[in-house]
């Protein structure tokens, strides 16, 4: 999420894991460090080395305009279906 090496990621990918390996959309493998994971919100928190990285600026919803393109993240154990 930001150039400083941040990674946002689902929580479930990080539960119990001992070492974890980010691959990069340009193919760089890089080790990354847990930084937390949370159940309830269903968020995970990485971080590699800074270097060359894409960021995503993350805006309240307020800020957007009609036609932008956005990300949204969202807890499914909070969505009901019925």
């Amino acid at each position: 999420i930001d150039d400083a090496g941040l990674i946002l990621t689902v929580h479930y990918v990080l539960v119990g894991a001992t070492r974890v390996r980010v691959t990069l959309l340009d193919e760089r493998e890089l080790d990354a460090e847990v930084l937390r994971y949370d159940f309830v919100s269903g968020l995970g928190l990485l971080r590699i080395a800074p270097g060359n990285l894409a960021s995503v600026p993350l805006r309240p919803s307020g800020d957007l305009a009609l036609g932008e393109e956005v990300f949204a993240v969202a807890s499914v154990a909070r969505i009901s279906l019925g």
